[in-house]
């Protein structure tokens, strides 16, 4: 399906896809093609024919799914991009580190198809923290040291489900301080990304 997505993909589309952590095109389509696949392949098999049976299902809803999620890719790269050049302006070893978090090679099939939207709202709030931030260095420094601190707790769990729950916490805790206008997803704290942060490690 690759070949036949990419012929439907405009120049500019095709320009923001250059644009890619991956190093070239061709691996960032690959990292698309395994997010999009995984959202046709729900649950767990354990054994070859399984696996056929399901990959013969999706097949043919592969090259939509595919397209689905290189409309979401180019959204995060053009608001990735957005972020860099403010930071070619203003440099943010924060913001840097975020966005390296963020948009990295491989980062399609590992946050996954769902989340995509979000990491375009995550790289708006950014750049509209770097557009706030010479206006108000002292409230940066403050919401920072805030993100910082819960930070740290997130970094002493184990890897798993609930360690990915409190990243993305996290983030929605960096729009709500930084960015508000951009609004974060459901209600957010310190003290309910803390509440989490008890229950695995008590």
């Amino acid at each position: 399906p690759v070949k036949a997505v990419t012929g439907r993909l405009t120049n500019a589309a095709k320009l923001t896809l250059q644009r890619n952590p991956h190093g070239s095109v061709s691996v960032l389509m690959a990292d698309c093609l395994t997010a999009a696949a995984d959202t046709l392949l729900p649950g767990e098999v354990w054994d070859s024919e399984a696996f056929a049976d399901l990959a013969v299902g999706a097949r043919p809803a592969l090259e939509d799914a595919l397209a689905q999620v290189l409309k979401q890719v180019e959204r995060v790269l053009a608001a990735a991009a957005e972020v860099e050049a403010r930071l070619a302006a203003q440099p943010q070893p924060d913001v840097r580190t975020q966005l390296e978090t963020l948009v990295y090679k491989g980062f399609v099939t590992e946050v996954g198809a769902a989340r995509l939207p979000d990491l375009v709202r995550y790289l708006h709030a950014a750049a509209v923290r770097l557009d706030r931030l010479p206006r108000e260095p002292a409230k940066d420094r403050v919401h920072a040291a805030r993100v910082h601190e819960v930070a740290v707790e997130w970094e002493r769990l184990p890897a798993g489900e609930r360690r990915e729950r409190v990243r993305w916490m996290l983030e929605e805790l960096r729009v709500s301080l930084f960015a508000p206008t951009v609004k974060a997803k459901g209600p957010i704290s310190e003290q309910r990304i803390y509440k989490v942060l008890d229950e695995v490690l008590a």
